[in-house]
């Protein structure tokens, strides 16, 4: 209070008994030269108070141009016709395999995947979703087509139903396990290929394919995409289930979802600046 009164009328009496005395008075003496000690304490509130309106107006401004365009991004993609079929997918470019997750992730609510990567991994994650929102037919792929250039599946274990005398089909062994129209050896063990989804149980909400498991609200689960078979027979394993040897599968995956977090935070303060 001293230091404005100093400012204000030149009394020099208070700054004479202070510590840095000649440093407030050097500051005072500025301020007057700027013309700040020639307003009153209401007029310098008021010209404080209209600069911190045009500041809090601007931010603002930013705020709604932002919401705005992604109002309009939604309202665009609402637009935009999901694929149902595995093989709808193949006639679409890499930009609109892009669109199309952005839909499952932006209109359909769907989270634990990214909107980027390679073609082989913007399909995988696709058919991944076809098949839970659309079930078995969604894979209308000839056999032995994976869809993708990630190689062909194996159509050696599609189901291949063979009519023989009176209608009857053939005998399966007793170790064939049959998912989906697929099957294996119950003895066989399987090479991770890659995760393709991630999902945090809410320990209400039955996990796909896992239905009648009790899995704790909490637990972290990733979508595995086994070698050999397409996206319909990926499972739900928790965290701790998916080994970590020479390849750190969920660590590669997270480090992809962290990284996209980051471009979407850094492209929103993009299209601020340029608003600003």
């Amino acid at each position: 209070m001293g230091a404005v009164l100093a400012e204000r009328d030149g009394t020099v009496t208070w700054l004479r008994n202070q510590r840095e005395g000649e440093r407030l008075w050097r500051l005072a003496r500025r301020r007057w030269r700027k013309a700040s000690g020639s307003r009153t304490m209401a007029e310098e509130r008021r010209l404080k108070g209209e600069a911190k309106a045009v500041d809090r107006a601007a931010k603002l401004e930013k705020k709604r141009g932002g919401r705005a365009k992604k109002a309009a991004e939604l309202e665009r993609l609402r637009s935009v016709e999901l694929a149902c079929t595995y093989s709808a997918l193949k006639g679409l470019m890499n930009d609109e395999l892009s669109e199309q997750l952005k839909v499952w992730k932006l209109v359909q609510k769907k989270t634990g995947f990214t909107v980027g990567g390679s073609r082989v991994e913007l399909v995988l994650k696709l058919q991944g979703l076809i098949f839970e929102r659309f079930g078995a037919g969604a894979n209308d792929l000839p056999d032995g087509d994976a869809g993708t250039e990630r190689g062909k599946v194996d159509g050696r274990r599609r189901q291949r139903k063979v009519s023989g005398e009176g209608g009857k089909g053939r005998k399966r062994k007793r170790n064939l396990v049959e998912l989906h129209g697929w099957e294996w050896d119950s003895k066989e063990e399987f090479e991770i290929e890659r995760l393709i989804g991630k999902m945090v149980s809410d320990g209400v909400t039955p996990v796909p394919g896992r239905e009648g498991e009790c899995i704790a609200a909490g637990t972290v689960l990733y979508r595995v995409l086994w070698e050999g078979f397409p996206p319909e027979i990926a499972t739900w394993e928790e965290e701790d289930q998916i080994p970590c040897g020479e390849v750190d599968f969920v660590g590669m995956y997270e480090d992809s979802l962290v990284a996209e977090e980051a471009e979407e935070e850094g492209s929103e303060s993009d299209c601020d600046e340029e608003e600003e």
